[in-house]
């Protein structure tokens, strides 16, 4: 069944943490949209998916959650680097869409991709990797954007960019073109390291190297690296440091709020690429302030 090729493609006995699975449904409750959420452990996957064989829009995420709640700040394990690519609204056929893929990884400029599914409206492409950490967010983010921007031209979609994003189910149905969701192309074989990829695709230098580049100072006996952060790890940090700040200050943020949500925000922004996703985490960080 192509569910279960789908799972076993992501999942297997590494796997921990929870995987998330929304059912929505526009039709309920005189047309407002309903969300049907399960949280799940690999084990139980299989059972959920079967149930929700030939339902409509059914979407998934790839990585896998400490808490059931997809946040990306609660990823537990990064599984696959993917990308949502919507043909028709660049006027391109999905075999066509396919072709100039793999043209794009034969020049080298991305990785094979190991499974790629169709979404009803375009493809959906993934990159398996060997399960990582949250502590691997940066180097996750910087090699999603990559792969992005390198397919940006076929209609890649900057908001499915994000750890926390979710994905349509193979097996189910995009109501939007009552088009079955299946899967195209799968390779059980291949399975990247991230930190080999980053060097591949990134130009990032080995350990070793990016330790004898660091300038060392060394004041009252304490030693000191200049450490390189990019831009994800920065704006990270500062939205840490801003929560930090606010809970130091038990959320009296009474004259400074509107810079605090503006910046949280902006700094959020980086890593949650869906606006509703991003506008809910802002509206929740501000309902935690004395004064809203």
């Amino acid at each position: 069944m192509q569910m279960t090729k789908f799972c076993d493609h992501l999942y297997d006995e590494s796997t921990d943490g929870y995987i998330q699975i929304l059912k929505i449904d526009d039709k309920e409750n005189n047309g407002e949209k309903t969300i049907k959420i399960y949280n799940t452990k690999n084990n139980g996957l299989r059972e959920i998916v079967e149930e929700l064989h030939k339902k409509e829009d059914v979407f998934l995420a790839p990585n896998t959650m400490y808490l059931p709640k997809r946040r990306v700040e609660n990823i537990r394990q990064f599984r696959a680097l993917f990308q949502d690519i919507d043909c028709e609204s660049m006027g391109l056929e999905k075999a066509e869409t396919v072709y100039m893929i793999w043209l794009l990884h034969y020049e080298g400029k991305i990785p094979k991709p190991t499974m790629v599914t169709d979404s009803g409206r375009g493809v959906h492409l993934y990159f398996r990797i060997k399960n990582a950490p949250y502590g691997a967010l940066n180097t996750w983010q910087e090699l999603q954007d990559y792969i992005y921007y390198n397919l940006k031209h076929l209609g890649a979609d900057r908001r499915a960019t994000d750890g926390a994003r979710v994905l349509r189910l193979p097996g189910t149905i995009n109501s939007r073109c009552d088009t079955d969701c299946k899967v195209l192309y799968i390779d059980n074989d291949i399975e990247y390291s991230m930190y080999e990829l980053r060097e591949e695709y990134l130009n990032y230098k080995p350990k070793t190297h990016q330790l004898q580049m660091q300038q060392v100072k060394k004041i009252d006996n304490k030693v000191i690296c200049n450490r390189f952060f990019n831009s994800y790890s920065l704006h990270m940090e500062r939205a840490n440091d801003l929560e930090t700040l606010c809970r130091l200050r038990k959320y009296d943020m009474t004259g400074c709020r509107n810079m605090a949500l503006h910046c949280y925000a902006y700094w959020k922004g980086i890593y949650i690429r869906d606006a509703y996703d991003l506008e809910n985490v802002v509206i929740e960080f501000n309902n935690a302030f004395t004064e809203p």
